[in-house]
C-alpha cells in the first residue's frame, strides 16, 4: 500500500527526498555528474555575491563540497534528517535528473493520496 501523508509539506519533504535519492544513485554510478551541482553552486554563489551576501543554504552546500568526499555528499542526500532535509531546500543538483527521471518521481508522488 502506499505511504499517506497528513499534509502537503510530508508529501512535498518525501518527494524531495526521493529525487535526491535518484541522484544520489547516478552519482554513484558516474561520480562526474557532481561536477553539474559544482557548476550550478559556483554559478549561484557569484550571482548572489554580486547582489549581497549568499544564502546560508548555497554556504553550507559550498562547504560541504570543499570538506566532504563524494561518498560522505551521496550519504547527505539520501539522509531522511531533517537536517539533510534542510539542505536540500537550496539543493544545487539540478541537472543531474533527466527531465523523464524526474516526471516518474513527480508522477509516482502526485497519484499518492494526502
Amino acid at each position: 500500500m502506499p505511504p499517506q501523508f497528513s499534509n502537503s509539506h510530508d508529501r512535498l519533504v518525501t518527494r524531495s527526498r526521493a529525487l535526491h535519492q535518484a541522484v544520489a544513485q547516478k552519482i554513484r554510478a558516474n561520480p562526474e555528474h557532481l561536477s553539474i551541482a559544482k557548476e550550478n553552486l559556483a554559478r549561484w554563489l557569484a550571482e548572489e555575491r554580486a547582489h549581497g551576501q549568499p544564502s546560508n543554504g548555497l554556504l553550507e552546500w559550498e562547504k560541504i563540497f570543499r570538506e566532504r568526499s563524494t561518498e560522505e555528499i551521496i550519504d547527505i542526500l539520501c539522509d531522511p534528517s531533517e537536517e539533510a532535509d534542510r539542505l536540500r531546500h537550496a539543493t544545487p543538483f539540478c541537472g543531474i535528473l533527466t527531465q523523464a527521471e524526474r516526471e516518474t518521481i513527480y508522477n509516482q508522488y502526485a497519484a499518492i493520496s494526502a
